[in-house]
């Protein structure tokens, strides 16, 4: 993430992921592609040579090696290739119906909560930011206490802007309770304030638990049950929403997909659309907005407006991998760049400007005047600044 928009904790975030959502997101070659790619992770320092570890290298049957702009390169040691999940059957299309008859919302996600609270400076060029683009949600991170937020609620929401608050950790589907209490302290305000949260919205994602790949079910039954979970607690007394990845609906689950669960579940999805021209976008969401359109339930759409570097991706096998290395200095090297020209399992690139409005300010306020024809849609929410 970048700007006044940026997350306090990136490390929920992959390396080159812009908020699934983190948090939040990459979509890899096809979404699902990016789950099976968060194994063991080793972000490397700068030196001579790119340290291996002998023990991860030795469980591992191929290594991925990615090249990010400006950025040491990385090493993950996976069990399996990355595969593309089956489509679930059924819920994956349909027919646009027209408009939604209330207008949308145009939103932004904001993290740095204490950083808006203290800095007078920065409460005023978030609010030129989104008077600029046009803005009238802010979908803010809490934590406790809340109630030091009520001031900033009350001036956000007397300028016309609706509050919602934000929370969500990797680790969460591990501390239950800790969204329990994070329920517990927006209900509260709520009743103590008359100028409340207009709703609750948590962006958990698993797969950026260290170790996602050889868990993922486990995982997955977690994240499940927590959602159901989160909706007995809330029981009605607030609108609250789930924030997913769009390949969220090639992840089968229990007769349907994993973003089918989640959308019976929750009141509302925004699904992180990440790509940079509306017909990527839209045909990212148009999963999430058929199923929403069938069920009655709201979908937002996720965009990314930060700037967002350029991917290499190499993989190869464990013996090929090992090839390349040289031993020095008691440890294991990777010596050199690998290329293209080295005997790979695959190799594919993501350039950042395909997933993010950065660049393009112009097609940021076409596309934040555009609402798809599908009755579900309920409006766009951006992370990051904006261009």
């Amino acid at each position: 993430m970048g700007g006044i928009f940026q997350r306090d904790h990136e490390k929920n975030h992959p390396p080159g992921h812009g908020r699934e959502a983190r948090k939040p997101g990459w979509p890899l070659l096809g979404g699902i592609l990016f789950v099976c790619l968060l194994g063991s992770c080793a972000t490397l320092p700068p030196s001579p040579g790119v340290p291996v570890d002998p023990d991860r290298l030795a469980q591992a049957r191929y290594v991925e090696v990615t090249y990010i702009s400006h950025r040491p390169p990385e090493i993950r040691y996976l069990e399996t290739l990355p595969v593309k999940a089956p489509h679930p059957r059924g819920g994956r299309s349909c027919e646009p119906r027209g408009h939604m008859e209330q207008p949308w919302i145009r939103a932004t996600w904001y993290w740095k909560t204490r950083h808006l609270l203290l800095q007078a400076r920065a409460r005023k060029r978030l609010l030129r930011s989104m008077r600029r683009l046009g803005l009238d949600q802010l979908n803010l991170e809490v934590t406790e206490p809340l109630g030091d937020l009520s001031v900033l609620v009350r001036e956000l929401e007397t300028r016309g802007i609706r509050v919602v608050a934000l929370s969500g950790e990797p680790g969460d589907i591990d501390h239950p309770r800790r969204v329990e209490a994070t329920i517990k302290s927006v209900l509260r305000f709520n009743r103590d304030h008359a100028r409340g949260f207009s709703g609750l919205q948590f962006d958990i994602e698993p797969y950026a638990l260290p170790g996602f790949a050889r868990h993922k079910r486990r995982d997955y039954l977690r994240y499940a049950r927590l959602v159901r979970e989160i909706r007995a607690r809330i029981g009605g007394a607030i609108p609250w929403s789930m924030v997913v990845p769009f390949w969220f609906d090639q992840v089968p689950w229990k007769g349907q997909s994993l973003l089918t669960f989640v959308q019976r579940q929750a009141d509302a999805v925004v699904i992180m659309a990440y790509r940079s021209r509306y017909p990527k976008v839209l045909a990212l969401a148009r999963p999430g907005l058929c199923e929403g359109q069938r069920l009655g339930k709201p979908v937002y759409l996720g965009i990314e407006t930060a700037p967002l570097p350029d991917q290499d991706h190499f993989f190869l096998t464990r013996n090929d991998f090992r090839r390349e290395l040289q031993s020095g200095r008691g440890q294991l090297d990777l010596a050199r760049r690998i290329t293209g020209a080295d005997p790979l399992v695959y190799h594919y690139e993501v350039r950042g400007a395909d997933l993010t409005f950065h660049a393009h300010p112009d097609r940021l306020r076409r596309l934040l005047g555009r609402s798809p024809a599908y009755t579900s849609f309920a409006g766009w929410i951006l992370e990051g600044p904006g261009p």
